[in-house]
């Protein structure tokens, strides 16, 4: 997860996910790079069951989700979800929440089953084990490319804001 660390982007999902992953022995690691302070008062609750990380240049965010088996996104509300777009684009599957924007490109592509519901960590567990082997089908990264990337979005946006 790479979020701040806030109750509508859903850190408590990430934890109860943490925990079911240990007491299940699912052997999955659980990171995060967010903002939560080492003097927070939930700070070693958190750091016993995910490897935290502080903010990171956006240079070094590409070596970060390379290196991931799955990104979730848990939120109860986000606008779009750069954070799961960024991922994708190095190749790392990801799991959003319904209520997030990214949700609706994700099923454009064809990916509607990357659209979780976060209630049940079991479920999520499994959800992310089908995507990490599943890894990203081509046409569906290609489709990205082809609608997401600058070009397309620019020239979407140029064509609204000129009324045509």
């Amino acid at each position: 997860m790479v979020s701040r660390w806030t109750r509508v982007k859903n850190p408590d999902f990430l934890l109860t996910l943490a925990r079911h992953n240990r007491s299940t022995d699912a052997g999955f690691m659980i990171e995060a790079i967010s903002d939560i302070k080492r003097d927070a008062p939930h700070y070693k609750k958190v750091a016993s069951l995910i490897s935290l990380h502080p903010s990171v240049e956006n240079a070094s965010l590409p070596n970060f989700y390379r290196r991931l088996g799955a990104l979730i996104m848990p939120s109860y509300f986000e606008t779009y979800g750069n954070v799961a777009q960024e991922a994708l684009a190095t190749g790392t599957p990801v799991l959003v929440s319904e209520q997030t924007g990214f949700a609706e490109t994700l099923r454009d592509v064809g990916l509607d089953d990357w659209v979780a519901d976060f209630t049940c960590p079991a479920e999520v567990l499994a959800r992310i084990e089908d995507i990490v082997a599943a890894g990203v089908p081509h046409a569906a990264w290609s489709q990205l490319r082809e609608r997401y990337t600058n070009a397309p979005v620019f020239t979407a946006y140029t064509r609204v804001l000129s009324g045509h």
